[in-house]
């Protein structure tokens, strides 16, 4: 088990170093990378796919009574290790989070966190429908690495504030990608 969880995060990286130059490894990378490209899913979830497809389907063959169930819950095990590790290094830094953040005083939310955390606040308008009642949400997107220094922010102003986090695949614009690179 430790040999497959190693050699997934190995290959991960050379692969990620591969990708980083701009090479191929000339394998089911070529399709993941062209699906990635027009659509937002990440490589290692094709890969993901794709591979415990191929793995899963081994055990239809007469020759995988060499391999067994053993190989086939190793290579599955590597699979799933090796696409986090690609995914991981390939986003890196560049990985984003909305934060959705439900509180009594929005204008000073938003004038915290743009003045102190440095990051561009939207307010949305909304409606609790528990309570029936008219609120806004103020929405922050941001590096994950700036993520903690936003929730300070927001703890510091209304430590009773509703906040969600989530991961963003795309962010384009000012301080993000640039639309035309897609």
């Amino acid at each position: 088990l430790l040999s497959a969880m190693l050699g997934g995060i190995f290959s991960g990286i050379g692969v990620a170093i591969c990708f980083a130059q701009g090479g191929s490894t000339g394998g089911i990378d070529i399709v993941a990378m062209i699906i990635n490209k027009y659509r937002s899913v990440s490589y290692g979830k094709i890969v993901r796919f794709s591979d415990f497809t191929i793995i899963a389907s081994s055990l239809l063959l007469p020759a995988a009574a060499n391999i067994g169930i053993d190989g086939v819950i190793y290579g599955f095990v590597m699979t799933v290790v090796f696409s986090y590790t690609v995914d991981m290094l390939m986003t890196g830094n560049q990985q984003s989070n909305q934060i959705l953040i439900v509180c009594k005083d929005y204008a000073a939310m938003a004038d915290a966190i743009n003045n102190q955390a440095q990051r561009g606040a939207t307010v949305l308008d909304a409606t609790g429908w528990y309570s029936k009642r008219e609120s806004k949400i103020v929405m922050v997107v941001c590096r994950k690495r700036d993520t903690s220094m936003v929730l300070k922010v927001v703890k510091s102003v209304d430590p009773d504030a509703f906040i969600t986090v989530g991961s963003v695949m795309g962010v384009y614009g000012k301080g993000f990608e640039a639309l035309s690179k897609i």
